[in-house]
């Protein structure tokens, strides 16, 4: 039961990290209506931008860096790839994504090489800290923190503030919105720049508690993109929700199953809630 516990605890962490991201994609599922396979790209150019901006100045300011650079990344790769294409099928758009990300991963491997690297957190972080029946590193308690504030800061941006409002009455009825006299093209860059803020912060993260490769992004996408689909195309919270449930999933498998299995664990819950409800934990049957 200790065990399992403890391993739950790291579920909870690993959904935090996947929830950011996934919270990030569904924004940008709602702007442009097709799921973008080349946002995990995005969360590895954070990590290779942050590691390699460590080598010159601290990790905190190495991670603002990586995640600016990303967040300016986004609108940019919007206005040049993906918007030309938007009256376009949504396979058309998807497969466009999927060419992105081949282009962005050798892009990756030719600056940065095909080595394994790592992000070393300041020391002191490895050490265990036990709460209640949890058992954390410092690391992990800084990484659901950081995940705790910035999807609470996004709840309020998006339920409490103008932008917010815009946000979702153009990912509701792009047309509509329009005759409202909301900019939607102007609301759909920001909404990318958010959503790439969120990526760049989900993949620093990830970066900081393991090692990376090129093909970092490969490996998230799929989990960010099960979690959303889990919690219901084009729900925030969803989204969110449903990175929790892979998270501990995926983490808790580990007691019966080998290690290497954890991503499998990932597409069976998506599997077995899309059986009984498939339109996602919280989606809408009309999405």
């Amino acid at each position: 039961m200790e065990t399992l516990l403890t391993l739950t605890g790291f579920g909870i962490v690993t959904g935090a990290m996947a929830a950011v991201p996934a919270l990030g994609l569904t924004l940008m599922y709602g702007s442009s209506r097709f799921i973008n396979f080349a946002y995990g790209e995005w969360m590895t150019l954070a990590a290779y931008v942050t590691l390699t901006a460590g080598f010159f100045i601290p990790l905190l300011p190495a991670i603002v860096l990586g995640v600016l650079v990303v967040t300016a990344y986004g609108p940019v790769a919007n206005r040049l790839v993906f918007r030309p294409l938007a009256d376009r099928h949504g396979l058309v758009l998807l497969v466009a994504s999927l060419g992105l990300s081949f282009v962005m991963q050798n892009a990756i491997q030719a600056g940065w090489g095909v080595g394994v690297q790592r992000l070393e957190a300041p020391p002191g972080l490895g050490e265990v800290i036990i709460l209640g029946p949890f058992r954390f590193t410092p690391l992990q308690l800084v990484i659901l923190a950081v995940s705790g504030v910035t999807m609470a800061a996004m709840a309020y941006l998006l339920v409490r503030t103008d932008l917010g409002m815009k946000i979702r009455a153009s990912a509701e009825n792009r047309e509509l919105a329009r005759v409202t006299g909301i900019r939607v093209e102007r609301v759909s860059a920001v909404t990318w720049a958010i959503a790439s803020t969120l990526a760049a912060i989900g993949g620093v993260m990830v970066a900081l508690t393991s090692a990376f490769t090129p093909s970092l992004g490969f490996a998230l996408i799929l989990i960010v993109a099960s979690a959303m689909i889990l919690g219901g195309l084009g729900n925030p919270a969803g989204a969110v929700v449903g990175a929790l449930v892979i998270g501990v999933a995926m983490e808790v498998s580990t007691f019966w199953l080998t290690p290497a299995l954890k991503p499998a664990m990932a597409f069976a819950a998506l599997v077995v809630v899309l059986l009984v409800k498939p339109s996602g934990l919280f989606g809408s049957p009309r999405r």
